[in-house]
């Protein structure tokens, strides 16, 4: 429930902008993967570990995190998480060994998960309830948005710093976010009605004995998997099969990334026009299991290739926004939001860390990307089917309210 009949803007603002700041922890790594590579003489391996230690972490504790956060209230938990993403950028810029390397993103990690499993139920309690499909529609852009600016900026920053700088500017700009969310949030109360004496069990248990929030989740899995898969490969991808040079490859990916971020808001746009949440999942599903498909189907066009890789980013945006705004409809009561989006976390995470080394592994097995728009199209084929079962959970529970 908000606390005010009016949308608290400003707040809104920054909480999204605190989830931006967790989405470029997950988008500077790969610009510069070859460099770590090569100072850190990493087989490609670990050098994967490099990249997926953040979704990693996101995958095994998410729920976990959302209960923590339930728990000890919602607004010190982002807290504590952008101090955890500052202490890992710290970690990481000063890092000598792969050990440290892993463990300052382990550190990202945490702060990460613990960010996005809590901004949820600050912006249920900042919007007015007419407001809250739109600014849920703005929240879901904080991954793409993040991620697309980070990779977009770092051939500049490279030119005045090498990765440990990238690291540093993290930190400073996380530890402003920090200084600035501390100070528009302080009104809040530290937790809402109801949430003080929860049991972390207790309240994880109730959320998992719920269809709603597995299947969120699930639907989450299948389309973060695509699509992380997609955006992981496609700079080799339009390397190897349309001769771009790295750098080129590199601004087309961004490009990609980026219109996952207007898909967000169409989302957001069409869920307070009234069209149900499985019907735009399904939809955005559909879209993206034949966009997919086309983008690395033989014989297309090197440019028809980027508009359809451009569809199926655009079109996949609409998923985030439905199924992030429905951990408030699929939550047993209010004050374990955090914990349901935490179930949310879970599954997107799993997919941003299965997704990519599955379609390599595909790609290897086969020796080329013959078989890669069909490995797309069976994932697109599954967040569809989760989403009609969703809708059959939806109907039930709209029938019983």
């Amino acid at each position: 429930m908000s606390d005010k009949s009016e949308t608290r803007w400003p707040i809104v603002i920054v909480a999204v902008l605190a989830g931006v700041v967790g989405a470029l922890q997950v988008g500077k790594a790969p610009p510069v993967l070859d460099l770590l590579v090569t100072e850190f003489d990493l087989s490609l391996p670990v050098a994967g570990w490099v990249l997926s230690t953040v979704s990693l972490t996101g995958a095994l504790t998410g729920l976990l995190a959302g209960g923590v956060s339930d728990r000890i209230g919602h607004r010190r938990t982002i807290l504590f998480a952008m101090l955890f993403v500052i202490a890992g950028c710290l970690l990481g810029a000063n890092a000598h060994d792969v050990t440290t390397l892993l463990t300052s993103r382990f550190l990202e990690g945490v702060g990460f998960v613990g960010i996005v499993v809590s901004i949820p139920s600050i912006l249920m309690r900042v919007s007015a309830p007419n407001d809250q499909r739109l600014v849920f529609g703005i929240w879901a852009a904080y991954m793409p948005f993040g991620m697309a600016a980070m990779m977009a900026a770092t051939p500049a920053l490279l030119t005045l710093t090498d990765w440990r700088g990238i690291w540093l500017v993290n930190a400073v700009a996380t530890g402003a976010l920090l200084g600035l969310f501390m100070y528009m949030t302080r009104s809040l109360p530290r937790r809402v009605k109801g949430q003080k004496g929860l049991n972390i069990l207790t309240a994880m248990f109730r959320v998992l004995a719920r269809p709603g929030p597995w299947l969120l989740a699930a639907c989450f899995m299948a389309y973060a998997g695509q699509w992380a898969a997609m955006m992981s490969w496609l700079p080799a991808f339009l390397g190897d099969v349309s001769g771009n040079n790295m750098a080129t490859a590199a601004w087309l990916t961004a490009l990609v990334v980026f219109v996952n971020v207007p898909g967000n808001l169409l989302g957001s746009w069409l869920l307070q026009r009234g069209y149900t949440r499985w019907h735009l999942v399904a939809f955005g599903s559909l879209c993206m299991a034949i966009f997919g498909y086309g983008v690395f189907a033989e014989g297309i066009n090197d440019s028809f290739r980027i508009v359809l890789a451009i569809a199926f980013s655009f079109f996949g945006g609409l998923l985030p926004t439905t199924l992030l705004s429905g951990s408030v409809l699929h939550s047993p009561t209010p004050d374990l939001t955090a914990t349901t989006n935490g179930v949310i976390i879970n599954g997107a995470n799993t997919g941003m860390l299965l997704g990519p080394p599955a379609l390599g592994a595909l790609v290897g097995l086969v020796g080329g990307w013959q078989a890669t728009g069909v490995a797309i199209a069976i994932g697109g084929s599954l967040a569809l089917i989760f989403a009609i079962l969703l809708g059959v959970v939806e109907r039930r529970l709209q029938t019983v309210t």
